[in-house]
């Protein structure tokens, strides 16, 4: 049975949504994981980062990987394969972090 990955997207942009799922459920490269995407719609509550239904859904998850992404997010194609490889290189690991190169043109860097 392959590994879970849970991608976890609080949305307030619901137009977006095709285009992620064309990205993450259609054109990523092979990969080893089974994938379960939360949507979490934004609603009349005052949570505008998401923060409490994206606790709500990690309370929820009982196994595998969580990967929290934002709604207006596309990554390269290999993202999952290369977590994989991370993964199966790093068997105790608890968490993995990636650096994010911004559409503003600047990198975010990954550290401790």
């Amino acid at each position: 049975m392959s590994e879970k990955l849970h991608i976890i997207t609080h949305c307030s942009r619901p137009k977006n949504i095709p285009a992620l799922a064309a990205m993450y459920l259609n054109s990523m490269a092979c990969h080893p994981f089974a994938v379960r995407w939360h949507i979490l719609l934004e609603g009349p509550e005052h949570d505008i980062l998401g923060l409490n239904k994206i606790n709500e859904a990690l309370d929820m998850i009982q196994d595998g990987w969580v990967w929290i992404i934002d709604d207006d997010t596309l990554h390269d194609r290999d993202v999952f394969n290369r977590l994989g490889h991370v993964v199966q290189e790093n068997p105790n690991a608890a968490v993995v972090v990636f650096s994010q190169e911004h559409v503003l043109g600047h990198t975010l860097h990954a550290a401790p």
